[in-house]
């Protein structure tokens, strides 16, 4: 062993190590069989690069016997030359380089600090867009149509009680076993991490054994679900959620909710936007469940949160429900950065509890057609709206004040719909003032 803990006479018996990156955990891998992983990177006032560091010494499938945690959850400072010869020193206490096969651990950490560093600093990679690029190919466009996008951010919004909890344990469900539903196609198997601030392990156990028992194609199927009650803000969280994404090997990650998820006033933008570029650097796909405010319709806090969803989904229970055992429920697609806007899906939530209505035993989900429940009508489209009335008369037909009496539509808004949808849609009958459909 030399003076130098960066001597590099070894240097050629060294195989060069791989760094892996993903959701904000390096993980750096030598043949030899040592392992380095770094979390929590940060950059320091005066410069420099910390992370928290953990070494393994005997990787599987090396001649190593010995697989053991060397180093655990160290402050280290990838840039200070002091720090470096510190943890060479550590290392070389607990296994002398004279006991390495052809390494030395001054190699070993020079060239962990570097990639490290470099991979840092690089950041994501410049492509040149529009002249014959050739990226590499996506796997889908959806993780399960028509609801989940692969790799953006997805949020379902709405009042209490209105079901957009049970139907993401639903989509983890069917993420989880790779099958699908009516209403629910996926694409792809993903591993599902559920982020949940608002129950625990229990409820949601429980919310996934009642949809098991209710479907005929989840009931035998495999969902082994990572799941984590939470109570710390998101972005004071990422290390450690970053860790469990690499580790679980996460495809899909529930946030529910995103009020309780966020660190600051959720009416500054600049606290949406931080929460969005946390979940950003997981970079998995993304359901994010949220709450509207009291006597409104988007989102609460800062509009912010709708402008950075690359999708969103309002969820409407129908008041004609309250006190059944059975829900009505329409999403509404409000946004998409992607593609097209989509027609509203409906579905009737059927939940079955034990006689002492103490626990949840069985939940159905049936698709529904969202016209065919009043008050959630409402919130279609005034064409739809229109469409559907036409259909229910004798005839066909109906006059515009007709139209709008039984829908209770404006005038104008009827008016509009109806015009624009002249000679596609609509056709209007002038010698007697009435509309009908093509």
């Amino acid at each position: 062993m030399t003076d130098n803990p960066f001597d590099q006479d070894r240097e050629d018996a060294v195989l060069g190590p791989s760094v892996d990156h993903r959701g904000g955990v390096y993980i750096v891998t030598w043949p030899q069989g040592v392992t380095a992983e770094v979390m929590r990177l940060r950059e320091t006032r005066d410069g420099h690069l910390k992370g928290r560091l953990t070494m393994r010494h005997g990787a599987e499938g090396s001649d190593i016997i010995d697989r053991r945690r060397i180093v655990s959850g160290v402050d280290q400072n990838m840039s200070s030359t002091v720090t470096r010869r510190q943890l060479i020193k550590e290392l070389q206490e607990k296994i002398p380089d004279d006991n390495l096969p052809g390494y030395t651990w001054g190699q070993i950490v020079e060239q962990m600090c570097s990639l490290v560093q470099d991979t840092y600093w690089q950041g994501e990679p410049v492509h040149t867009i529009g002249n014959g690029l050739q990226l590499p190919p996506r796997e889908s466009g959806f993780l399960c149509s028509p609801y989940l996008r692969s790799g953006v951010s997805t949020m379902f919004y709405g009042k209490g009680g209105s079901t957009k909890s049970m139907i993401g344990a639903r989509l983890a469900l069917l993420v989880q076993a790779g099958v699908s539903e009516p209403g629910m196609t996926v694409q792809r198997q993903a591993n599902v991490l559920v982020l949940d601030w608002e129950t625990d392990a229990y409820d949601f156990n429980e919310r996934v054994k009642a949809i098991k028992a209710g479907s005929e194609v989840l009931r035998d199927t495999d969902t082994a679900i990572g799941y984590r009650r939470c109570h710390r803000p998101l972005l004071d969280d990422i290390s450690e959620i970053q860790r469990q994404v690499v580790d679980r090997d996460v495809g899909f990650i529930i946030i529910d909710s995103v009020g309780g998820a966020l660190r600051g006033d959720f009416n500054d933008a600049a606290v949406a936007i931080e929460f969005f570029n946390a979940v950003r650097s997981l970079n998995v796909t993304a359901l994010l469940i949220d709450h509207v405010a009291k006597g409104g319709t988007d989102p609460i806090g800062s509009v912010m949160k709708l402008n950075t969803a690359r999708s969103t989904w309002e969820v409407q229970a129908s008041e004609e429900d309250v006190g059944s055992s059975t829900r009505r429920v329409a999403l509404f697609h409000r946004k998409v950065n992607t593609g097209k806007m989509l027609s509203p899906r409906g579905f009737k939530v059927v939940f079955q509890s034990d006689h002492q209505d103490e626990e949840l035993q069985q939940v159905r989900f049936e698709p529904i057609e969202v016209s065919d429940v009043p008050d959630l009508a409402a919130g279609l489209p005034v064409k739809d709206q229109i469409v559907k009335y036409l259909r229910g008369q004798d005839n066909g037909r109906a006059t515009l004040e007709d139209i709008c009496t039984g829908l209770g539509l404006k005038p104008a808004a009827a008016k509009s719909a109806l015009y624009r949808g002249r000679g596609v849609t609509f056709t209007s009958i002038d010698e007697l003032g009435e509309w009908g459909l093509l």
